[in-house]
């Protein structure tokens, strides 16, 4: 690839995340779309990004927890180490019949120590604008992506663990990280 001189970090960041053919860069915001607390508690998702960079893990089958551990036991060891930076999960239930509905977060409540429980959320609605922000393609895939502190999408993948991806994905944090110092 042919080397291009940026001046703004951000351009140097974006051209980074173009030049991986796995990876987007979608420059939309975030609509102001309703998840709910493992409790029960109603949010609209910006204020749960707040003005942080969040990397938002999103799974839409019961299945698709097995291509979420292998990315969240990475994350949590390599890229979650800092308060500026924080990274959510997000169940996609719209799809469960009501009356399994609290089967699945009695499940998932389970499956976390109380204290990961307050950055997992679950939706029940706008299931197609989910997968349109993600680029859904295979139910069972782990989605990942990255807004940025004004609720734009900077970045996406989606798939198995890929350790280049999470290269990438750590350089474009690292980045992000050194802009706010």
């Amino acid at each position: 690839m042919t080397s291009v001189r940026l001046t703004s970090k951000v351009g140097a960041l974006l051209l980074l995340i173009l030049s991986v053919p796995t990876a987007r860069v979608i420059g939309q915001a975030i609509d102001a779309l309703e998840i709910e607390t493992l409790s029960g508690g109603h949010l609209a998702l910006g204020s749960v990004l707040g003005t942080a960079e969040t990397l938002i893990v999103v799974g839409f089958t019961n299945d698709s927890k097995n291509h979420i551990k292998p990315w969240m036991d990475h994350l949590r060891t390599e890229i979650t180490s800092d308060a500026r930076f924080r990274t959510v999960q997000v169940a996609d239930l719209q799809g469960v019949p009501g009356l399994f509905r609290g089967f699945a977060i009695n499940g998932i409540k389970d499956s976390f120590a109380k204290k990961d429980q307050d950055w997992f959320f679950v939706v029940f609605k706008d299931d197609n604008r989910w997968k349109e922000i993600v680029g859904y393609k295979n139910q069972d895939d782990a989605y990942l992506v990255l807004i940025g502190n004004r609720n734009q999408i900077l970045w996406k993948y989606n798939g198995d663990f890929n350790p280049s991806a999470l290269n990438e994905l750590k350089i474009g944090v690292d980045k992000i990280k050194r802009t706010k110092q």
